[in-house]
């Protein structure tokens, strides 16, 4: 399968509080390409290739000072630019019945990677603020399952490993950083009927880099129940 789409924006900030107007006039195109081949129905191996676009937010374009509290002020910067990605994978699949697992390998290189900053003033404030970046490179393996032990009971977890490289300047000084970075995901389903079920998940996020520190590990976990009524 493969699919090529293009996009033209137009973009324009104008406020009252600015004297300057900020405008964006750019025309991207984004690839697409899917390759898979079976083997005797169970096995199959999968490649793919896709450009992606992330755009910035609002308020990280609104140049007007957001006051957080006395000693931090965040400014959005309107010359913003939209980050792309470039993401290549390589998997595999095997099927057991109504259940699967996959391996896959994956580079997925970044540019105008968006980041947030923040600088000390003269004055003793912290000017928070984001900005392009050079580039972020993530190459690594996820592994994952989606196991039907039982009619009633349905599991999908995941584990991914990656290498994490981040570079660019802040100020005139080079931010290039690597670290290695893993995350796991499960999501348990229990059937209680046709029409009834709950759900429990947690997800896990190992410490990472940052263009100006670390980011510390994060968990969190949830518990959902649904029941059909009609």
């Amino acid at each position: 399968m493969g699919g090529l789409r293009g996009e033209y924006t137009n973009r324009e900030i104008i406020n009252s509080d600015v004297s300057t107007n900020y405008s964006l006039q750019r025309f991207d195109l984004f690839p697409t390409l899917h390759l898979s081949y079976s083997i005797k129905e169970t096995n199959e191996l999968m490649a793919s290739y896709s450009r992606r676009i992330n755009r910035p937010r609002g308020g990280d374009l609104d140049p007007v000072p957001s006051y957080r509290n006395r000693y931090s002020i965040r400014i959005g910067n309107p010359e913003l630019e939209p980050e792309y990605t470039n993401s290549y994978e390589l998997g595999y699949m095997k099927r057991f019945g109504e259940s699967y697992f996959s391996f896959e390998t994956f580079r997925r290189v970044t540019d105008n990677k968006i980041s947030r900053i923040e600088t000390l003033g003269e004055d003793g404030i912290y000017y928070q603020t984001v900005d392009n970046f050079n580039k972020d490179y993530s190459t690594g393996v996820e592994a994952m399952g989606n196991m039907s032990f039982t009619k009633w009971l349905l599991v999908n977890a995941s584990v991914t490993v990656f290498k994490y490289r981040l570079t660019g300047e802040i100020n005139d000084e080079s931010i290039d950083r690597e670290s290695t970075n893993w995350s796991s995901r499960m999501n348990t389903t229990f059937k209680f009927s046709s029409n009834s079920r709950m759900q429990i998940m947690g997800n896990y996020r190992a410490p990472s880099i940052s263009a100006q520190g670390e980011s510390k590990a994060m968990f969190f976990t949830n518990i959902s129940y649904r029941h059909d009524l009609l």
